[in-house]
């Protein structure tokens, strides 16, 4: 057993951040001794250390408990195969839906996660869905749930003050909007304001969110439809801001202006071209 100076030392955790965390989420589970203070067993730093993993890597620190509570409850992550399965057979309830993301999201770094879990079983969904195996209403359960589980964390993520945003969203044509949204928390994560548009927003709308909030940076996700409509934006953005950082994500196979960054396929080597050309704390702002 340690006491709470040795759990802070060998944790890397400072003792009021470990009181703090035990009082307001439950974690860890301490037990106390005869003079009434705590005493940190093994499993209660492997705890406090997963916390902090999953703090350090973006999450809020009520985020980071519910996901250390779930696997601490002897949950373990579906895999995505298992997870677009489950929806096949059926039915399966929103709670459950919730609960297979979260451990399936939060149990590590989130691109990680989105990488190697998220994308997967979404390909896994489009598979099945023209195998004729799931329905469009089960694709759309799966959407919503997933969104559902990106907002939560999103809207946990405590927004900078006075910082100059990044603009995400898709243009018209473009809908399908979990890749974008995902990409906008993993920002939000990593301390970058964020506004997200969400998805089919025409060219005119782009411009007018540009010249509203004079973002730092403006990121454009496509997929499989809208090429077409996504170039017209990107030339009008690039016509109208020349200065501004323009990045588009996803398979995008359109037209790409000068001067338009596209993105890596995965989100963490995204996330890193993004980070090294619009640091955190970057306030370009548009030129006219």
């Amino acid at each position: 057993m340690y006491t709470i100076k040795q759990a802070s030392a060998l944790t890397g955790v400072p003792a009021d951040t470990l009181r703090a965390w035990e009082r307001r989420y439950g974690v860890p589970s301490t037990s106390r001794s005869e003079g009434g203070y705590r005493l940190y067993d093994d499993h209660a730093l492997d705890t406090v250390r997963r916390m902090r993993t999953l703090i350090d890597g973006g999450q809020a620190a009520a985020q980071a408990a519910e996901s250390v509570l779930a696997s601490d409850a002897g949950d373990a992550p579906v895999s995505p195969e298992g997870f677009v399965e489950a929806v096949i057979k059926g039915p399966v309830s929103d709670e459950e839906l919730s609960r297979g993301l979260l451990l399936a999201l939060e149990a590590g770094p989130f691109a990680q996660a989105a990488d190697s879990w998220l994308m997967p079983m979404l390909r896994r969904v489009g598979e099945a869905w023209a195998q004729g195996r799931l329905t469009s209403g089960q694709e759309h359960v799966i959407s919503a749930a997933v969104l559902r589980r990106l907002a939560i964390a999103y809207e946990r993520l405590a927004v900078p003050v006075d910082a100059t945003p990044v603009l995400v969203g898709l243009p018209t044509g473009s809908r399908h909007e979990i890749g974008a949204f995902t990409f906008a928390l993993l920002l939000r994560q990593a301390g970058y304001d964020t506004v997200y548009l969400g998805p089919d927003l025409p060219t005119d709308s782009w411009l007018h969110a540009v010249d509203s909030y004079r973002p730092a940076a403006a990121v454009l996700s496509v997929l499989t439809d809208g090429h077409a409509e996504a170039s017209a934006t990107l030339r009008a953005l690039h016509a109208a801001h020349p200065a501004l950082p323009v990045f588009v994500g996803g398979p995008f196979a359109g037209e790409v202006p000068p001067r338009v960054r596209v993105l890596p396929s995965s989100f963490a080597a995204a996330f890193a071209a993004f980070a090294l050309e619009v640091p955190v704390g970057a306030g370009h702002g548009p030129s006219a």
